[in-house]
């Protein structure tokens, strides 16, 4: 038996940290998915996440789909699959896209982990230390999130009621040089609900041609309209000026998900673009996850198939917009004059700006002790903070807990 000495080593504790990246120290991680992880009672009144409402998931579909799949081709559903996901669901993406208008082929869609991890494939083949990434103010966090890594700078584009200001694009080139890609959440952007007008839509697709700039659209929201009229996308508008010509002249990357229509869970979204991106976010998914979850994918294939989507829809769409509209009655009730917010025509959100002086981040522990959550709105600017925003969602919570809600965080900010 051996005894320890007097000049045996000491032991210590490992120092983690001095062992990860520079990068990895510096990253704080998403402050959204941090304050979910931590808002797990059941007594708050959470506006905080994106959560779709969990009661208009198709639970019992998605039974009968899997029990079909399993019984017929179970050991397919369960193998190792192709990296550009399951051929069948790539045919079905690809002719719901020619339907729109796009010359898009089976080679143009590749299938990801949802939508999050076609933004971090397009900052793996795209982005460099340093490079410059054109985004809205205020953006999207979880992109900013996926490209940390990359160290990138950002020039930010302000916004209005219709969305993205096309016409400040030139000045902000002219002063600080073409950007990477451009990026946009088009339609009910999360977080401020603004919905990207057609007019501009068409002066966008002006100027990607005109610098010959590369333009990753984010398009998770669009079916959830509840008012208004549908707007084409940019992949749509693109493809209508380029036709057959789209897969050697297409500046548009465009990303979507089931998430919203079905069910997050199963982390199915995707990527429709050019043959030569899509083949390059291929090999990086090679290194990342192989390929996703195929029995999900043919999941997501049966009910698409079988139109579940469709015939759920409408409920969807009807409980959200009865959400959407007690929210804005609310705002109207107890903020007017104290507050300004928009008044989103579909998606999961509203954006309110307080005056000058407030700060949300300070106001958030406030609200957590009356059982209430939101997300500062500051993690959602690239450079210049806006520290007197916050995001609420209004599609996770039932009416009652809206109205509740939003007056404990009326008395609060008074």
């Amino acid at each position: 038996m051996t005894t320890p000495t007097d000049n045996s080593t000491e032991l210590h504790a490992t120092d983690w940290p001095a062992h990860f990246a520079e990068s990895t120290r510096q990253n704080r991680g998403n402050a959204i998915r941090d304050l979910l992880s931590v808002i797990n009672s059941q007594e708050t009144i959470s506006f905080a996440g994106g959560l779709p409402a969990p009661e208009t998931f198709a639970v019992e579909e998605c039974a009968v789909a899997t029990d079909e799949i399993l019984a017929r081709e179970g050991r397919v559903a369960l193998q190792y699959g192709p990296t550009e996901g399951h051929r069948a669901l790539r045919e079905v993406i690809a002719s719901q896209y020619r339907a729109l208008g796009v010359q898009v082929q089976t080679e143009n869609v590749l299938i990801t982990s949802g939508a999050q991890q076609g933004l971090d494939l397009i900052g793996r083949i795209m982005l460099e230390h340093g490079d410059l990434i054109m985004v809205e103010a205020p953006t999207y966090v979880g992109a900013l999130t996926a490209w940390f890594g990359s160290h990138p700078r950002y020039v930010t584009v302000p916004m209005d009621d219709n969305g993205m200001i096309v016409d400040s694009i030139d000045a902000l080139i002219a002063a600080q040089g073409k950007p990477k890609f451009a990026y946009s959440v088009v339609n009910f952007q999360n977080p401020t609900g603004v919905t990207l007008s057609r007019e501009r839509r068409e002066q966008l697709l002006d100027k990607l041609q005109q610098y010959d700039m590369v333009m990753l659209e984010d398009d998770p929201y669009r079916r959830l309209r509840y008012s208004g009229e549908d707007i084409p996308s940019l992949l749509e508008l693109e493809g209508a000026r380029l036709g057959a010509d789209w897969n050697n002249r297409g500046k548009v990357v465009h990303l979507g998900t089931f998430s919203k229509t079905l069910m997050p869970g199963l982390r199915v979204g995707y990527t429709i673009a050019p043959a030569p991106v899509i083949r390059a976010m291929v090999i990086a998914k090679q290194g990342f996850d192989l390929h996703t979850s195929t029995l999900n994918q043919m999941i997501v294939t049966n009910l698409v198939e079988n139109h579940t989507i469709e015939r759920n829809l409408p409920n969807l769409i009807a409980l959200y917009r009865q959400r959407r509209d007690t929210m804005l009655a609310c705002l109207d009730e107890h903020f007017t004059g104290h507050a300004q917010w928009t008044h989103p025509d579909g998606g999961l959100f509203v954006w309110l700006k307080l005056p000058e002086g407030y700060n949300t981040e300070s106001l958030l522990p406030k609200a957590l002790e009356r059982n209430v959550a939101f997300v500062p709105g500051s993690g959602f600017f690239a450079n210049e903070k806006q520290m007197n925003t916050f995001r609420l969602n209004f599609s996770n919570m039932p009416q009652d807990r809206i109205v509740e809600g939003l007056r404990r965080l009326a008395g609060i900010l008074r």
